[in-house]
């Protein structure tokens, strides 16, 4: 199976291409020039014009699977509202046009968690109301009913919550934003974890269970034409920083104390909160929520060594 990932110079579709590599040749795609340092030959780095249509039908021939992942984040849409919006339409119907003339079987689109009302207080699954209130959750809503209502037969939309995991050691992108990543650096370089929302609720996905799923979507067809909230465990903000901390407790290596420090009475979580999906969990392990964490701890142990 060829599959092609737009967006292949992201945190997310960067981990994608290299561990889905393993079991099917990947196109990864960019609109920028990606330099590979290692040589992989069952992976293509392409760079990709989204906004053509041209571009993206010579780039699809031959291509089993898309995973459509392009898309301007949180920060960038509330900076440039209406220009988010009409990128994440062009780039989705070039997709669609680009998927139904070179008759691509399968269409996977990431969408978020964060198009939800009330993520933060209520039990929520695929039926839950949908929030319009900011420019990312419209993008994310746009482009779902572009896809849903397209003539694509095969499609698969995942609403995933707080991905997190396998983390490189680099100083900017995406993943130097990403809340757990930065939490643990901070463990690790100051020894404090400054929490300034402690009791905000989020939802938060280990990447090997993100890769764990695509994959299933990938080679099945019970999922086509389907919705799925894909998360894993929720937790207040304070909570996680507890969580990271006791981890490092137990490294050998890591002996300093690390203190969590925060100006906010600390609540205990909503047990009725929840991310849940109607479709039967794919696959799910408790285990590797802890494992994610102990990898991004172990990479920052050694670096600081």
């Amino acid at each position: 199976m060829k599959i092609f990932i737009t967006g292949g110079s992201g945190y997310i579709g960067n981990i994608l291409t290299k561990k889905l590599s393993s079991e099917f040749s990947i196109i990864s795609a960019s609109q920028k020039k990606i330099f590979s340092q290692k040589k992989n030959k069952k992976i293509v780095y392409k760079k990709v014009n989204y906004k053509s249509l041209k571009s993206l039908k010579e780039s699809l021939e031959g291509v089993n699977a898309v995973i459509h992942l392009v898309g301007m984040n949180k920060t960038d849409c509330e900076k440039n509202k209406i220009k988010s919006l009409v990128f994440k339409e062009k780039v989705t119907s070039n997709i669609l046009k680009a998927c139904e003339h070179n008759n691509v079987k399968k269409l996977i689109y990431l969408s978020s968690s964060q198009i939800y009302k009330n993520f933060q207080t209520n039990s929520i699954n695929e039926k839950s109301k949908i929030d319009n209130g900011n420019f990312y959750s419209k993008g994310h809503i746009l482009a779902e009913k572009k896809i849903a209502k397209g003539a694509l037969n095969y499609y698969t939309i995942i609403r995933a919550s707080n991905i997190f995991g396998y983390l490189e050691l680099k100083k900017t992108g995406e993943q130097k934003k990403n809340l757990v990543h930065m939490l643990c650096e901070e463990a690790i370089t100051k020894n404090t974890i400054r929490v300034h929302n402690p009791n905000l609720v989020k939802n938060f996905l280990p990447i090997s269970i993100f890769i764990n799923n695509i994959k299933t979507i990938l080679i099945s067809k019970k999922f086509d034409k389907k919705i799925i909230n894909l998360g894993s465990k929720s937790l207040t903000l304070y909570d996680l920083a507890l969580k990271i901390k006791s981890r490092l407790k137990i490294k050998k290596k890591y002996k300093k104390k690390v203190k969590i420090l925060t100006n906010k009475k600390i609540k205990k979580l909503n047990s009725n909160h929840a991310f849940k999906s109607l479709t039967k969990k794919i696959v799910y392990s408790p285990k590797l929520f802890n494992i994610e964490i102990d990898n991004i701890l172990n990479l920052l142990i050694k670096k600081s060594f």
